[in-house]
């Protein structure tokens, strides 16, 4: 999702300005106080990026090569990853402009482009919860689609 949590795509600035506005978290505010525990015994679900322990460069991001230890996706259960998602789809700080915009400006540039067939807006996509009862609805066939990502990609494709 961006260099700050061990990824790419967004802009580090915009990713570290909602991790830094906050509120942080995965799953919700007030059931990470329970869950995160167990999910982070057990696994690296919801796992703060700071507890990996990596490295850090002259920027505040972890080093690469310690972000190439795991599986990428590992960080897409991290409270700062489900918090940028999170922004994306809810357009905090104007987030989803700046994605629909960023979408305008690429569609201009390519769209004659004979060998541009086309083209996917989120690579990996990932739901964003507000509550554990969220958690729950969303994990549900076809909620996340419908709730997150299908206004999304309407927004996006009436832009294109």
């Amino acid at each position: 999702m961006a260099r700050t949590i061990c990824g790419e795509g967004m802009p580090n600035f915009y990713a570290k300005q909602i991790i830094e506005t906050g509120p942080t978290y995965c799953i919700g505010e007030w059931s990470d106080k329970v869950l995160t525990p167990l999910l982070t015994h057990f696994s690296n679900i919801c796992k703060p990026m700071e507890q990996y322990g990596f490295r850090k460069d002259k920027n505040g991001n972890p080093m690469i090569e310690d972000c190439q230890t795991l599986n990428f996706f590992d960080f897409y259960y991290s409270p700062e990853s489900q918090t940028i998602f999170r922004a994306l789809y809810n357009n905090v700080l104007g987030m989803q402009d700046k994605y629909v915009e960023y979408w305008k400006a690429v569609t201009h540039r390519l769209k004659n482009n004979i060998y541009v067939v086309g083209y996917d807006p989120i690579n990996e996509p990932m739901p964003s919860y507000h509550s554990a009862f969220d958690f729950v609805n969303k994990i549900l066939p076809g909620h996340y689609d419908r709730m997150q990502l299908e206004p999304l990609y309407k927004r996006l494709f009436e832009t294109y």
